[in-house]
C-alpha cells in the first residue's frame, strides 16, 4: 500500500499524476484500482474557546482498469517520467520526420504538454506528455521517442531512472526504461540512436487505407518468420489481388457494384476472411496484438514498418504482373485472389470458381500464401 501526502496544507487544490508500471511479463487483461482520499482537520482549529477535536472524511473510489479495452481508439501518446529533481526532456520524431520536444513543442498534429523542470525550477514537475488528440489523428508511418538528458539540476551526479511509455491505438503497448548518467547530460535539444523506441502507426481503421493496411498485416506471417524480402513480396502479392479487383469493377470478380471503393471491394461479401462484410472484432484484436507484440521487438519491427509502410505508400509492383502463361494455358496477368496455406487444410479447393493456382515453380507460393489468377479468356 502507498501513501501521497499533500505538501502543504494551504494549498487550494492538490493534482496527483499517477503512473501504474506493469511488469513487462505481466499477463493481466485487467485489474482493480483502489484510491482512498481521507482530509483530517488540525487539532488545533477553535470555534469560540473551545477546541475542536480532529476531524476526517474519507472516499474510497475503485474501478476496473482494462488494458485490452475495446473502446473508442485512443489518441497516439508518449509519456515520460523520472525519479529525480533533473531537467529531462522528451523528444519525438514524427512519421513526416519533424522533431517535436522543449524547442519545437508542435509539429503535424502532436504536441508537447509541458517542458518540465525547464532550467532547473522549482515546480519539481517530472514527467512530459507527447500526444495526439482525437481531432488531429496521428499520419500512418515510423515514430521514434525517447529522453534526453538536458541538465543535472544542482549536480546531481547520480543516475536518473527514466520511464517511457507508449500508447498507441486500443492497445497499451509497454513501459520502457532507461538509466541516465552524468555523462549524458548535455544541454542539447536531441534524440540520441541508443535511447530511441520506435513505433509503427497504421491509417485510421474507418478509411480505406487503414483497411487495407490491417488486410496487409493480417494475411501476412509475422516479422522474423520468413526473409524480409519474401515477406515484402508477399505484401505486394496481397494488395496486388486488391488493387486488380478494384480496377476490374466486374461484380463477377469482385461481388462489389462497379462503382466500389478500395475499401468496399476489401470488406465485399465471402471474399476476405475477417473482412466479410467489414473488419470483425476478432481481426481488429489479432492485427492490434500484433503491432503492440511488435514494439519492443525493435530489430525485426523497424524493417517490417519501413516496408508496410513503403508499400501503402506506392511501393506495390505486382510480382505476378507478367505472367500469361501456367503451362499450356493462358490466363490474366497478375494476382486475383489468395488462401493462406492454413486455410487450404481445412477448405483444399482454395478460392473455387475458375481461379488457377499459380505454382510454386513460378513463385505463386509467396510468405506462406497460395496465389491465384484467372484465364485470360475468364
Amino acid at each position: 500500500m502507498e501513501y501521497l501526502r499533500a505538501p502543504s496544507a494551504a494549498a487550494a487544490a492538490y493534482h496527483v499524476d499517477l503512473i501504474l508500471t506493469l511488469p513487462e511479463d505481466s499477463t493481466l487483461a485487467n485489474f482493480t484500482l483502489q484510491l482512498a482520499v481521507d482530509y483530517r482537520a488540525p487539532a488545533n482549529v477553535v470555534a469560540g474557546a473551545a477546541a475542536v477535536p480532529p476531524a476526517s472524511r474519507s472516499r474510497v473510489k475503485s474501478g476496473t482498469i482494462n488494458l485490452l479495452d475495446d473502446g473508442v481508439p485512443r489518441a497516439l501518446s508518449f509519456a515520460l517520467s523520472w525519479g529525480a529533481d533533473v531537467d529531462v526532456d522528451l523528444h519525438v520524431v514524427t512519421a513526416g520526420g519533424t522533431r517535436i520536444g522543449f524547442d519545437h513543442p508542435q509539429a503535424d498534429g502532436g504536441r508537447l504538454s509541458v517542458d518540465a523542470n525547464a532550467g532547473c525550477g522549482a515546480n519539481h514537475d517530472r514527467a512530459e506528455k507527447i500526444e495526439w488528440g482525437t481531432a488531429s489523428a496521428p499520419r500512418m508511418g515510423i515514430y521514434r521517442a525517447g529522453p534526453n538528458y538536458y541538465e543535472a539540476c544542482g549536480g546531481f551526479a547520480q543516475e536518473v531512472a527514466v520511464t517511457l511509455v507508449i500508447n498507441n491505438g486500443r492497445f497499451f503497448q509497454r513501459c520502457y526504461r532507461f538509466a541516465l548518467s552524468p555523462a549524458d547530460e548535455n544541454q542539447d535539444a536531441r534524440l540520441d540512436e541508443p535511447l530511441s523506441i520506435y513505433t509503427g502507426v497504421l491509417p485510421p481503421r474507418g478509411t480505406d487505407l487503414g483497411l487495407l493496411a490491417r488486410l496487409l498485416v493480417n494475411e501476412n506471417p509475422p516479422p522474423g518468420t520468413v526473409p524480409r524480402d519474401q515477406l515484402k513480396k508477399g505484401m505486394q502479392a496481397v494488395q496486388a489481388v486488391v488493387f486488380n479487383r478494384l480496377a476490374s469493377k466486374e461484380q463477377r470478380i469482385t461481388n462489389a457494384p462497379p462503382t466500389a471503393t478500395l475499401g468496399q471491394v476489401i470488406t465485399a461479401s465471402g471474399q476476405f476472411q475477417g473482412f466479410s462484410g467489414g473488419m470483425e472484432k476478432a481481426t481488429e484484436r489479432r492485427v492490434d496484438e500484433r503491432m503492440t507484440v511488435l514494439v519492443p521487438l525493435q530489430a525485426v519491427s523497424r524493417p517490417y514498418w519501413e516496408d508496410l509502410f513503403a508499400v501503402l505508400n506506392g511501393d506495390a509492383s505486382d510480382p505476378f504482373a507478367a505472367l500469361d502463361k501456367i503451362g499450356a494455358v493462358s490466363v490474366r496477368k497478375g494476382a486475383w485472389a489468395l488462401y493462406t496455406f492454413s486455410e487450404l487444410r481445412n477448405t483444399p479447393r482454395g478460392p473455387g470458381g475458375s481461379y488457377v493456382p499459380i505454382p510454386a515453380a513460378q513463385d505463386g507460393v509467396i510468405a506462406g500464401n497460395q496465389f491465384y489468377t484467372l484465364p485470360a479468356d475468364y
